[in-house]
């Protein structure tokens, strides 16, 4: 399937710009984080203690109105941003799962929300962009590429939840903690010859990637199919999250814009592309370089043509982009 763009799931880009629980009442009439709540993050909290006192490097992504509830003295320990490599690796896996689900070999396990699927390392090497040298993938990319899934599997995210009752009256909203991709098993296969057919990871896949009931349908915006590969060609140096992840953000704002142009206040900005760890660091000449430098890609990706800043109604600082005549997100 040589598609053009993939469908990449609204609820998917809320996670990882840590954006997904805001429409949930997770708070009581004090503020606290309700008892529920604070039981499941707490339990997640030390379950991820438990594995890296063994060794392993488990991690959890809250987003900001959570991590603040945590206790500082676990926060540095447990808590770990989405690394570039890491977004890219999500959208390769989103790419290979709807490939997977077109052909049939996607398995769906609604009563646990997940789905199954295999590909192979070098599907993910290319999905995620690792460039090609002689007909091989870069090494060094292959490497940052295999460590990134590693990552996800080890990674745990805050999932909303959003379903009806057993009788059908009341509408539940909770959140669950847990992995995005879990790795199965990493298989190795041969001809009875014993030459080598390549490696195979076995997966499985949060439902937030698909729609699996009819009350919790997703949204999607498009994408463009090769995004890494063009992503990697762009910015030819170390990726920067911040501006991987507003290049979502600016498709999915342009896929559904009625004008030619798109506004973000800096708050907005902060938000998507994490510039407050500059700012609480003083290291404001980073905050402006992240923001230029992924304006700088949206325009050689064509998904604009110009921007500027400017001040909004109450002296804000905002900033307008103007669409690209030639529209990537339809």
């Amino acid at each position: 399937m040589q598609e053009k763009y993939i469908h990449y799931p609204d609820k998917l880009l809320k996670i990882e710009t840590r954006q997904q629980v805001r429409q949930l009442s997770l708070y009581d009439e004090t503020g606290a984080l309700e008892s529920k709540n604070a039981l499941k993050i707490s339990k997640s909290i030390e379950r991820v203690l438990n594995l890296n006192e063994k060794g392993g490097k488990y991690s959890i992504e809250f987003p900001p109105e959570i991590e603040q509830k945590v206790p500082e003295k676990y926060r540095a320990i447990i808590t770990k941003e989405l690394s570039a490599n890491e977004v890219r690796v999500l959208t390769a896996i989103v790419k290979m799962a709807q490939e997977a689900r077109f052909f049939g070999k996607l398995k769906h396990y609604e009563d646990i929300e997940r789905a199954y699927f295999v590909f192979s390392l070098s599907e993910l090497y290319e999905n995620s962009g690792a460039k090609k040298i002689n007909g091989k993938f870069n090494p060094k990319q292959r490497e940052l590429i295999r460590e990134a899934i590693l990552n996800l599997h080890r990674k745990e995210f805050v999932i909303p939840r959003e379903y009806l009752s057993k009788d059908k009256k009341t509408r539940i909203k909770e959140i669950s903690i847990s992995p995005l991709v879990q790795l199965h098993k990493v298989q190795q296969l041969e001809t009875l010859s014993g030459v080598k057919k390549g490696t195979f990871f076995k997966i499985t896949i949060d439902s937030v990637f698909f729609d699996f009931t009819k009350e919790n349908k997703n949204t999607y915006f498009n994408l463009p199919a090769n995004l890494n590969k063009r992503l990697r060609e762009i910015n030819t140096g170390r990726p920067n999250s911040g501006v991987e992840l507003f290049i979502k953000c600016l498709y999915q704002a342009s896929h559904c814009a009625k004008a030619r142009t798109i506004e973000y206040g800096y708050q907005r900005l902060s938000e998507i592309m994490r510039l407050e760890r500059y700012k609480e660091n003083n290291n404001h000449s980073r905050i402006k370089k992240t923001i230029e430098k992924a304006f700088s890609t949206a325009m050689k990706l064509s998904i604009i043509s110009d921007w500027k800043e400017d001040m909004g109604a109450y002296g804000e600082k905002k900033f307008i982009l103007f669409l690209s005549e030639t529209d990537n997100s339809k």
